[in-house]
């Protein structure tokens, strides 16, 4: 025998029917229908509850990640802050425990700019040191001496 099946509405196959049996064919048939019916019900439901899912989860894992990376880049600034501070506090350490002050002074101005001096460039200052410079240099006398 073969496992092959044919469909309800076959004409090859013939079935003696009763006219009870008619009724009880035709319930049976849209039994099933509504059967098939309620199961693709089901099934579209399920799709579009997995769609649903599915986006839900991409929307949510777009959100950790932006905000994943909002909290590495402030943890990144505060360790940085933090070893700013620590090396400033060094450098104040290392300020105290010189003897003199003119020796304490020399230690900040080397090893922090903070305590360096600050140049700041004046064009009108700098055109009479130039000037200066070039009488200088034009002059065969510097100071008590000829060149």
């Amino acid at each position: 025998m073969s496992s092959h099946r044919l469909p309800l509405n076959d004409t090859r196959v013939s079935l003696s029917v009763k006219k009870g049996d008619n009724k009880e064919l035709v319930s049976q048939q849209a039994k099933c229908q509504q059967r098939i019916k309620l199961r693709m019900v089901k099934e579209m439901v399920l799709r579009t509850q997995e769609r649903g899912d599915e986006q839900a989860k991409r929307i949510r894992d777009h959100q950790i990640g932006e905000h994943a990376s909002k909290v590495a880049t402030q943890r990144i600034k505060e360790r940085k802050a933090n070893e700013l501070k620590k090396l400033d506090d060094s450098v104040e350490v290392l300020i105290l425990n010189q003897t003199s002050s003119i020796e304490a002074m020399n230690v900040a101005r080397m090893l922090s700019p903070r305590f360096g001096q600050h140049f700041t460039f004046n064009s009108a200052l700098d055109l009479k040191e130039e000037f200066r410079v070039k009488n200088l240099l034009e002059n065969d006398r510097i100071g008590a001496f000829y060149r």
